[in-house]
């Protein structure tokens, strides 16, 4: 009876909702997420099926151009689909998720010009931007397809940080930042409606440090495991090949 976010009211949860939950394909079967934090992963590991095709593409000699033309023809795909339909599912995010791969793309091409120091001011101006665009009628896709278009475009721009300690910092939120994703809509629940704490400062105190150390359980028990398990599998793969053509005379 847990809702699937700490401000919605609790969804039927059936076995066939946590199947698609489990499978990562809720939005193409039940549309019901048990946790609202889900509800990304699934496009995420759709459009991983074709990520090695468009990583052989990024590395040709033409892939600005082959990129290029896969973004506006999925820009006027959305377009088509949204004139026919109100909702557009996996067509929502594809021109995003090209423009993550135009970045990788663009990495040896341009040259680094703007120091790290401006990155931050320039992240929270994006997110400013696509806030006040959108202040009225709520997200709108294609105003989305901008600004990762913007952000793909600008990220090569930036040098690295050479700041140590900020640099360690942002390693381990990048370390946890998987469960952090994943847990804090439960500790919401937990802390503000559960424990129903009231107080402004000890509430949200509170609601962070739950998050922090969910998330570092989490990590070191579950997924870190998993993401072990993974590279062993995938080193038995990659060696398979080497040893085939080894025993060949």
């Amino acid at each position: 009876h847990i809702p699937i976010s700490a401000w919605r009211d609790a969804s039927v949860i059936t076995p066939r909702v946590i199947l698609a939950n489990l499978f990562l394909v809720q939005n193409l079967f039940t549309k019901i997420s048990v946790i609202n934090s889900l509800w990304s992963l699934p496009y995420e590991v759709q459009m991983y099926l074709v990520l090695p095709a468009l990583y052989y593409l990024s590395r040709r000699k033409n892939s600005l151009i082959y990129l290029g033309g896969l973004f506006v023809v999925f820009c006027c795909l959305g377009f088509l689909i949204s004139w026919k339909t109100d909702h557009l599912n996996m067509a929502a995010y594809i021109p995003c998720f090209i423009c993550g791969v135009l970045c990788f793309s663009l990495r040896d091409r341009i040259p680094a010009s703007v120091s790290s120091v401006l990155w931050p001011p320039f992240v929270l101006l994006l997110i400013s931007g696509w806030c006040l665009t959108n202040l009225h009628d709520g997200p709108n896709f294609w105003i989305g397809w901008i600004f990762c278009l913007l952000l793909g475009l600008a990220i090569n721009l930036f040098h690295d940080s050479t700041n140590k300690p900020l640099n360690v910092v942002a390693e381990k939120v990048a370390l946890y930042s998987y469960g952090v994703y994943l847990i804090h809509v439960p500790v919401l629940y937990l802390v503000f409606m559960v424990l129903n704490i009231k107080n402004l400062f000890f509430g949200p105190l509170l609601f962070v440090a739950l998050t922090f150390a969910a998330s570092v359980i989490l990590y070191h028990f579950i997924e870190y495991p998993f993401i072990e398990i993974g590279r062993i599998l995938s080193s038995r793969v990659a060696r398979a090949p080497d040893l085939a053509s080894a025993k060949q005379p």
